[in-house]
Formats: structure tokens, C-alpha cells, sequence
């Protein structure tokens, strides 16, 4: 952001306040609300909002309503698949991890007393490098969406400096 800070001086004040504004909610409605859509795979809805016409004042802001309520709500749905699934694997992940560490690193005589010992400290640290594996797989899929969204925001940033001098309202 420093290559901004001479650039924005001198433009505040300058009348184009609410513009900039309302160029702010069109690029969170129109660009970064669909590109997460599309993550997660909710195209429909993605599309919908980039269809919209530019969001400029409360009345497009108001008509964009119902689509922004259509797609939060799909949206929370398929959130709540997505955790009961990634919960259930991660669980899941994490007993077979421990068993099979038990298994074999213990003798054979030692098999029975490992299996029923590993437990809760098992439990918690395959969990914990679930976490971590499931966290890098993630961030290598948000990592392109996040990539666009910040040069795009930096386009927007560019466009709200180049917005010209608005002249003073005269009371």
C-alpha cells in the first residue's frame, strides 16, 4: 500500500466521499462476494451477483438485496455441510492415524496395552497435524482467490484516487 500514500493526499474533501463509498459496496457485492461463491462451488448465485447492475446508491443497493439474502443463505447451507463432513473425516483421520501408529510401533505383546493407551494424547495430536495438513490444502485453493480479489482491490483503489474534484455544493 505505500505507493498509495502520495497518491491519496489531496483527496479528502474532495466531494467524492459517498461515490467512493458506494464504489466500495459495488466491489464487495459484485466482485468479492462471487469470488468466494464460486469456491465454493455456488456458480448460480456467483453469477447472479456479477450480473447486477453497478451498485452506485441505496436504490441499486436495495434491488441487490434479495439476490445478497439468496446467495448468504446458500451459502450458510453448504457451510454447514462442509464442517459436518470435514469434521467427520477429520475424526476419522485421526483415529486411523493413532491406530495405526499403535500398531506399529508397539511388539506384538505391547499391541493390546498401546492400542488403548494412545487415547486422548493421540487423539489430540493427530488432530493437530490434520489441522495443519488440512490447512495448508487450503490455503494452496484460497491462495489464487485471494491473489485476484488483492489485485483487483488495488484496481478499485486506483479508480477511487482518479475519481475528479467534485465541486462544492453551494448553500
Amino acid at each position: 500500500l505505500k505507493p498509495y500514500i502520495p497518491r491519496v493526499v489531496g483527496t479528502a474533501g474532495d466531494g467524492n466521499e459517498e461515490r467512493r463509498a458506494w464504489m466500495s459496496m459495488d466491489w464487495l457485492t459484485r466482485e468479492c462476494t462471487p469470488a468466494w461463491l464460486e469456491l465454493a462451488k455456488l456458480d448460480k448465485q456467483a453469477a447472479a451477483l456479477r450480473a447486477l447492475p453497478e451498485i452506485t446508491d441505496r436504490e441499486s443497493f436495495a434491488a441487490a438485496q434479495p439476490l445478497l439474502e439468496t446467495a448468504r443463505s446458500a451459502a450458510d447451507a453448504a457451510w454447514d455441510v462442509a464442517a459436518d463432513a470435514a469434521a467427520d473425516a477429520a475424526l476419522a483421520a485421526a483415529w486411523s492415524a493413532a491406530g495405526t501408529a499403535a500398531w506399529a510401533n508397539s511388539g506384538t505383546a505391547a499391541r493390546t496395552a498401546a492400542l488403548a493407551a494412545f487415547g486422548t494424547a493421540a487423539r489430540t495430536a493427530a488432530l493437530a497435524a490434520a489441522g495443519t495438513a488440512a490447512g495448508t490444502a487450503a490455503w494452496r485453493v484460497l491462495q489464487p482467490v485471494v491473489d485476484r480479489l488483492q489485485d483487483s482491490a488495488f484496481l478499485l483503489l486506483d479508480r477511487m484516487i482518479a475519481l475528479p474534484k467534485q465541486e462544492a455544493a453551494h448553500v
